[in-house]
């Protein structure tokens, strides 16, 4: 998960420096972590802001055991016996 880094001298860079949405041409802020483009219909806020959301939810303790431990086996419901008669 990371948010989008448009590296200088690629395609995406330039398409997104012509339509004026990078936000900082400072390579040392080139870490998948910062705010490097302004998205379209959100603020850079607004993204970083879901960004940390998933990021938290995903890298959580429960999310990581769900993930590395099995599942746990179905509990199998059964019918209660049916009377009989005698």
């Amino acid at each position: 998960m990371f948010t989008p880094c448009p590296y200088p001298g690629t395609k995406y860079h330039a398409d997104l420096k012509a339509a004026g949405r990078i936000l900082s041409d400072d390579l040392n802020r080139y870490d998948y972590g910062s705010p490097l483009v302004s998205p379209l219909q959100m603020t850079s806020t607004q993204m970083m802001d879901g960004f940390e959301d998933v990021y938290s939810k995903f890298f959580s303790l429960g999310a990581i055991a769900r993930r590395m431990l099995p599942p746990r086996a179905a509990t199998i419901s059964r019918p209660p016996p049916t009377p009989t008669r005698t």
